[in-house]
């Protein structure tokens, strides 16, 4: 799995770089929650707002851009957030 994440130390708290960094690697404008928290969890929304809401979550959160190939992921206590992308 390791050779899947890419960390962002540099972009952690910049939801605007974590966005574009998301779109010049092949996300779509809307991309699915997989949370911890059920009034987040399977929600469809638009990137930027996607990426917004796993950054201010108190739970891990896994947004889903292209299904099984791209997604970033969030949580509490974790220093690097990761983009997940597979070829």
């Amino acid at each position: 799995m390791q050779e899947f994440l890419r960390p962002l130390a540099g972009l952690a708290s910049n939801i605007s770089s974590i966005t574009e960094e998301l779109r010049v690697s092949g996300s779509p404008e809307e991309c699915v929650l997989i949370a911890a928290d059920p009034e987040l969890d399977g929600a469809t929304m638009p990137l930027r707002d996607a990426v917004e809401a796993a950054s201010s979550s108190f739970e891990a959160v896994f947004v889903s851009c292209v299904p099984g190939r791209l997604g970033y992921f969030d949580g509490p206590g974790i220093k690097n957030y990761a983009i997940v992308q597979a070829n």
